[in-house]
């Protein structure tokens, strides 16, 4: 399914991480509090996350943002970034420094140049980074998407494919919580 502007939907997808994230806080909820999307960003917030950044947004990523304008706690103990925390604000400055760390300190050879990356997913408690990297090549429409952890520990070629890594992520935290139980995932 495509959205009216001609990019994938994100409906589906968004959804199915809700639900996800549901059956989590039903099973745990001391460990995962009840959280859910924001509603979609205007026009006017992707105008301007696009001019704090100086340069458009991933279309992938514009799409997601008009569906889901950020998530906080969404998965992975981070929070996916609102079109208002992209180029500004604690969470975003944060990431900043962490990639600016990684890259100082780490095997950088291979890696997206620095400049090229945009945080679409951070925690104010973690290191990890999940970026956008703008200069790499695109697939259906998105760019990829790298996982800083220290190192790399996770690429995909846009930000569906990383999506629907994290979707089976959280199944898998989901499987972990109910293991000691003897029950099944619902």
């Amino acid at each position: 399914m495509s959205h009216p502007d001609g990019h994938p939907a994100w409906d589906v997808p968004v959804d199915e991480m809700v639900v996800a994230a549901a059956r989590l806080t039903h099973t745990t909820p001391d460990a995962f509090p009840p959280t859910a999307p924001r509603p979609g960003a205007s026009d006017a917030s992707i105008t301007a996350a696009s001019a704090r950044l100086g340069l458009p947004l991933d279309a992938q990523h514009e799409a997601l943002l008009r569906y889901a304008d950020g998530w906080e706690s969404a998965f992975l103990g981070g929070d996916l970034l609102s079109a208002e925390q992209l180029g500004a604000g604690e969470l975003w400055a944060g990431a900043q420094v962490s990639l600016d760390v990684f890259y100082a300190e780490g095997d950088s050879a291979g890696w997206p140049p620095r400049d090229e990356l945009v945080p679409v997913h951070a925690s104010a408690q973690d290191i990890d980074v999940i970026a956008v990297w703008l200069g790499g090549p695109q697939t259906d429409g998105g760019h990829p998407v790298v996982w800083f952890a220290g190192e790399v520990a996770g690429q995909w070629p846009d930000l569906r494919a990383w999506w629907r890594r994290m979707l089976v992520l959280q199944e898998r935290s989901l499987a972990r919580v109910l293991a000691p139980t003897g029950r099944a995932p619902s």
